[in-house]
């Protein structure tokens, strides 16, 4: 009941609602919208604890990335998401192609896995091998 209490005391005095347009452009919606630092916290604060949100770090670069399906949330990923974005999409493609090839000379899967930037389960990089076949 305290944080609720203190949570809103924050929300009513740094946090103002306004009506926006959405990102798309095509109708008018409800945004509350921060008026100061303090109040982008308080509103932030709020959220989390009303949309559960989850935490992985991205299998290439180690990177702690949010999965959830808070709406409002720009970086948001979905529940299954392994990596973070293009750069490291791109880098598992070449991890995977180095693998395979590593693999056929007849490398080790522990010297593969020194080879490569990722951290891939030892799981996943067998899948990768056995798909290449």
């Amino acid at each position: 009941m305290l944080i609720q209490i203190e949570i809103n005391d924050h929300l009513m005095k740094n946090v103002a609602a306004q009506i926006l347009w959405n990102p798309v452009g095509t109708t008018l919606d409800t945004y509350f919208v921060p008026k100061n630092l303090l109040g982008a916290i308080s509103l932030q604060f709020a959220r989390a604890l009303l949309v559960p949100k989850k935490y992985r770090s991205c299998e290439v670069c180690g990177k702690v990335m949010e999965i959830s399906t808070d709406p409002h949330s720009p970086l948001a990923k979905r529940a299954d998401a392994l990596i973070c974005g293009d750069r490291c999409r791109s880098q598992k493609s070449r991890d995977k192609r180095k693998t395979i090839r590593l693999r056929r000379e007849g490398h080790g899967w522990g010297r593969i896995q020194e080879q490569i930037s990722g951290t891939y389960s030892p799981t996943t990089l067998k899948k990768w091998v056995l798909e290449a076949r």
